[in-house]
């Protein structure tokens, strides 16, 4: 594990209606992330971060999201 994976945090989120929830990790805390947000999200108090796609975690069932 590399000295930046020693650092991850991690947060859960959900979707509106909570189907879908999941884990996100983060290399340190949320606070000293780059963060973006739109004026929609700044009304809402909504957030919006990047990381790599192997440290998101998904916890739903396989049905609950559709293509």
């Amino acid at each position: 594990m590399s000295g930046s994976e020693t650092n991850m945090k991690s947060y859960d989120g959900s979707c509106h209606c909570g189907q879908v929830s999941y884990t996100v990790k983060l290399p340190g805390p949320i606070e000293e992330q780059t963060v973006n947000t739109c004026s929609i999200c700044s009304i809402n108090g909504y957030i919006l971060v990047y990381t790599k796609t192997p440290y998101v975690t998904f916890h739903n069932k396989d049905d609950a999201v559709k293509v």
